[in-house]
């Protein structure tokens, strides 16, 4: 359960990635996934436009139908790398926000965790966040231990490079300083229009393991992903 700001703040800015990764994904990769779906279940575009309308949740009677062929996907990185990132992330999102969810991916975890590993950059740290936000709330149990570094999107170094002659000199502090949560928090409430490497430093603070804690928590505006 969660019981800090940042860690609110986290799970909802882990969903929100999770969310624009899905949104993001290819149109036929879409469609391979959902070719693996029961003819039972009808439509199955009609069927993944539910559950995406849902908040990317498994709520209606019908969708467990597909459950299953989702979670095979999510199990066979070799057969359809994008497919298996895509189902993958569909599966976290359910597993983020159900009210009592089965650890439904501590067996991909345990098996394919080197695997999330070798995604893209963007992809990779939000399938991280994913399961770090899941581990945190008691919803799976992440064996082998998850690395920070898989969590940046860029590395430390790598974010300061990009700050380096921007201006942004509040920013490129609290990175310096490992700034706590607070203030990195307050840093990000007061940002006005966020683009380019103030972006990359604001998902650096973001992704590290002490996280960033807005005030308002539960309703302050979410980091752009990618």
């Amino acid at each position: 359960m969660f019981t800090s700001s940042a860690d609110v703040f986290r799970t909802r800015q882990a969903l929100g990635d999770l969310r624009s990764m899905i949104r993001r994904t290819p149109e036929d990769t879409q469609a391979r996934m959902v070719a693996g779906f029961p003819s039972s279940a009808g439509d199955g575009a009609a069927v993944l436009a539910r559950i995406f309308g849902d908040g990317v949740r498994f709520r209606h009677p019908d969708d467990f139908e597909v459950h299953t062929s989702v979670l095979l996907a999510a199990a066979l990185p070799d057969d359809d790398f994008p497919a298996f990132v895509f189902a993958t992330a569909i599966i976290l999102c359910d597993v983020l926000q159900a009210d009592d969810p089965p650890d439904a991916l501590f067996w991909n975890w345990n098996s394919f965790h080197e695997q999330y590993a070798v995604a893209d950059a963007p992809v990779r740290a939000a399938l991280m966040n994913g399961f770090k936000m899941a581990e945190l709330g008691g919803r799976i149990e992440l064996d082998p231990a998850l690395e920070a570094a898989w969590c940046l999107t860029q590395s430390r170094d790598g974010v300061l490079a990009a700050l380096d002659g921007s201006g942004e000199r509040a920013l490129t502090a609290a990175i310096l300083s490992e700034a706590n949560a607070t203030e990195a928090g307050r840093l990000w409430s007061g940002a006005e229009t966020v683009s380019g490497p103030a972006l990359a430093g604001f998902r650096y603070l973001y992704e590290r393991p002490e996280g960033l804690a807005p005030q308002s928590a539960a309703s302050a505006p979410l980091i752009p992903f990618g």
